[in-house]
């Protein structure tokens, strides 16, 4: 005979499994030995949008209405009522609207004895989890476009074939159907549009005034800008009046504080307007290309222009290799300081908030003076003055400039080139190289150097 402790103490566990059940987050269905449902937890209500009153006493396997996964969860529900343990494996289940979700499953059978008398199966939610993940593997896909892209325009030594292959990419890189390159030439004060690609016609040879067009406000505002059906936008130029352009998307090429031109990319079908993640993609597009522009004008020797290239590349496949900020920083500074002959070397970034520019990383630096240059203010110094102009700055000879005489004997070096490290237009740090002996600083040297920090930025 049960005694009265005995069966209060079945119905406090009752109640405490009770509550466990419908705490739970996750979707907890406990089944008899026939299939039938026992147990409907609130989990399972919010993630399969069944009540518990439609879904008790049901067979399980009646709410798999998706043939797409139905032999997968049958076959999971006989393997647990055969007594196996189903280990948590991701899966796909549908809602009772027909929805997806993605889940985690996990079951185990019930046993009294040797008797099965049913199983209970746990599903996770983990839509939210999938969804990132793909954002982040879609991302990552882009990136690896991007740098595979830039590495290949920015190999082209001829201009009119570097302004082809950078129109095809981008568009290739948006999933688009076309797109366009205008240069600004400044004598005119004019654009020009120099490669039309597949546009229904060649509209090769056009030229906007500076606010004309979109290109033209582009180029006036130095913004980007997103039209999601240029038939109906109200800032189209005459020549285009005819043209089916659906959505377009258009960033300037910018190098340092000049626009070179824009670069737009069109569609001519029904796609979805362009986004801000395809404005990100395109405007990092972009700052490549204003490297490669300014690259083939600046640099006509060919083997000097393979030698700077080749320090490009190296710096796009260190960054690619991996997103931990002060090793990538680290090895970066260390292959330019090696490139480069020079000895010392630093890594500032900017903190947005506090308009603080703080010492990541560096390399020659005594541990005494990299205490002392820990931070520094807009203007201060000639890191400071980097950061504020967002120019590039340099000093010849510390000797020659009294009040850095003594920071140059601390620091260990006479001549410095900080060059500002810029993301579509915003400076985020400044890279400070040093030499321990005076140096001049040729022009296309510092070029080259700028072209080092627009890649490490990126």
């Amino acid at each position: 005979m049960r005694t009265p402790g005995y069966i209060e103490e079945i119905e406090e566990r009752r109640l405490y499994l009770e509550g466990v059940l419908g705490a739970a987050p996750d979707a907890i269905v406990t089944l008899d030995a026939h299939h039938r449902i026992v147990e409907w937890n609130a989990g399972a209500e919010r993630l399969f949008w069944y009540s518990r009153q439609e879904a008790i006493g049901r067979n399980i396997d009646r709410l798999v209405t998706n043939p797409d996964v139905f032999d997968e969860a049958i076959g999971f529900t006989q393997e647990i009522m055969s007594g196996k343990d189903l280990h948590p494996i991701e899966s796909i289940r549908y809602r009772k609207d027909g929805s997806p979700v993605d889940v985690i499953v996990a079951g185990s059978s019930i046993l009294v004895g040797n008797k099965l008398i049913g199983a209970v199966t746990i599903y996770t939610d983990i839509t939210d989890r999938k969804r990132a993940e793909d954002e982040v593997r879609q991302r990552a896909e882009e990136l690896a476009t991007l740098y595979a892209t830039s590495l290949d325009i920015t190999a082209r030594l001829e201009l009119s074939d570097l302004l082809w292959s950078i129109v095809r990419r981008a568009a290739e890189l948006l999933g688009a159907s076309g797109g366009s390159l205008y240069l600004y030439r400044p004598e005119q004060d004019e654009l020009e549009l120099v490669v039309s690609h597949n546009l229904v016609a060649d509209y090769t040879g056009t030229r906007l005034k500076v606010g004309e067009g979109l290109s033209g406000r582009v180029m006036a505002t130095g913004q980007p800008l997103i039209v999601s059906d240029y038939r109906t936008w109200e800032g189209q130029v005459s020549t285009y009046d005819e043209a089916p352009f659906t959505a377009v998307i258009g960033v300037p090429l910018r190098w340092q504080d000049r626009i070179l031109g824009v670069i737009n990319v069109t569609d001519l079908g029904e796609r979805q307007p362009f986004d801000e993640n395809d404005l990100h993609l395109l405007e990092a597009f972009a700052q490549q290309v204003a490297v490669a522009l300014e690259n083939a004008r600046l640099h006509e020797g060919v083997r000097q222009r393979l030698e700077q290239l080749d320090v490009l590349y190296q710096v796009a496949e260190a960054g690619s290799r991996t997103l931990e900020l002060q090793p990538l920083l680290q090895g970066l500074l260390d292959r330019i300081l090696a490139i480069t002959g020079m000895q010392i070397g630093a890594f500032y970034q900017l903190d947005q908030t506090a308009q603080q520019l703080h010492l990541l990383v560096h390399r020659g630096l005594s541990a005494e003076f990299a205490a002392r240059m820990q931070t520094y203010e807009p203007g201060q110094g000639i890191t400071g003055r980097a950061m504020a102009s967002g120019q590039t700055v340099v000093l010849e000879d510390a000797l020659d400039v009294p009040e850095l005489r003594e920071t140059s004997r601390r620091g260990g070096f006479r001549s410095q080139i900080s060059l500002p490290l810029r993301v579509a237009g915003k400076i985020i740090g400044v890279l400070n190289l040093n030499s321990k002996g005076p140096r001049p600083w040729p022009l296309d040297e510092m070029r080259w150097l700028e072209a080092v920090a627009v890649q490490v930025a990126i």
